[in-house]
């Protein structure tokens, strides 16, 4: 457990003290991505401590090259040459990792940081249209899938009816699959000659997203 010095003045200017006049920095990460909180120290930053530590519970997360936290998620990136940035890694971001993340610097006088705040937004998937589609055998189902509120897009989409994944290499018994990974990214499910065997729950998902599902009910 890390308790917080009394020479952490958070809100001074810390330019005098080797790091930057920052007090607070928001920073945004996307669920299941690695991230990296910077901590720029300006003078002599490789014979500087810097530590970096959580401050909903004041858990010490690194202290110079050293990780003391169990969770091997966290690593200390060290500085090279002219670099004076102590990145603090974070890998496969969760929604347990917001909150705000303090880098202190230890000198002659005290102890002195800045904090940032780390929030984390999880992707849409989301069907457009109607939660409900009626459709005539033999006509075409066509379902539009759009990845919202993410800050990269996905690599991949996949489209599920009924829990059973849909085949989205290749064209088979007149189903197709389009992706666009344009801004926004969408998948297009297209299904020709509709029978009563493509009636159910159709959903979209991609690595680390929130889906929704819609209902299909085709109707001779």
């Amino acid at each position: 457990m890390w308790e917080p010095g009394e020479g952490s003045l958070l809100g001074q200017d810390m330019e005098d003290y080797g790091m930057e006049n920052v007090t607070l920095t928001n920073q945004t990460a996307q669920l299941g991505s690695t991230t990296f909180l910077h901590c720029h120290v300006l003078h002599n930053a490789h014979k500087r401590q810097v530590s970096w530590l959580r401050r909903r519970d004041y858990h010490l997360l690194t202290s110079g090259l050293h990780t003391y936290s169990k969770d091997q998620r966290f690593r200390i990136v060290f500085p090279k040459d002219e670099d004076d940035d102590w990145a603090l890694q974070i890998k496969f971001v969760g929604k347990r990792d917001q909150g705000d993340y303090e880098c202190q610097v230890s000198t002659r006088t005290g102890r002195y940081g800045y904090v940032v705040n780390l929030a984390v937004v999880v992707p849409e998937a989301v069907i457009s249209g109607s939660p409900e589609r009626h459709v005539q055998a033999g006509s075409t189902i066509s379902l539009l899938c759009v990845i919202q509120g993410g800050i990269s897009p996905p690599q991949f989409i996949l489209w599920y009816h009924n829990g059973e994944m849909v085949n989205y290499d290749q064209s088979r018994g007149g189903t197709t699959v389009t992706m666009d990974q344009k801004d926004p990214t969408t998948s297009r499910l297209t299904i020709n000659n509709a029978s009563t065997k493509h009636s159910g729950h159709y959903n979209c998902t991609a690595p680390h997203t929130n889906s929704m599902s819609v209902s299909v009910f085709v109707t001779q």
